[in-house]
């Protein structure tokens, strides 16, 4: 830091991350815990996204449906599974 052109030190300033820390930590701790549930589950589940195409499915589901998961992801579940338009309707509501 100068003043007057004269160099008298310098400033520093430092901010307390710890609790963003910790916070990001526990986000991850509870996003591996949630990864595991949904993974390890006896339940089929497959995650849809808004276009219609199957982003995610787990183990369960793939033995279920008899599909791999390269077979299933990015596949429109409407045509693979042949939903009649009025389940379908009711289930978009």
């Amino acid at each position: 830091m100068y003043v007057d052109n004269v160099y008298r030190g310098h400033l520093w300033k430092y901010t307390d991350i710890t609790e963003r820390s910790l916070k990001q930590d526990q986000l991850r701790k509870s996003e591996e815990k949630y990864r595991g549930i949904i993974s390890n589950i006896n339940l089929g589940l497959i995650e849809v996204d808004l276009n219609d195409k199957i982003r995610y499915v787990n183990q369960s589901f793939c033995f279920i449906s008899g599909y791999s998961e390269n077979e299933l992801l990015g596949k429109n579940p409407n045509k693979l599974f042949l939903v009649d338009p009025v389940t379908l309707k009711k289930c978009r509501k």
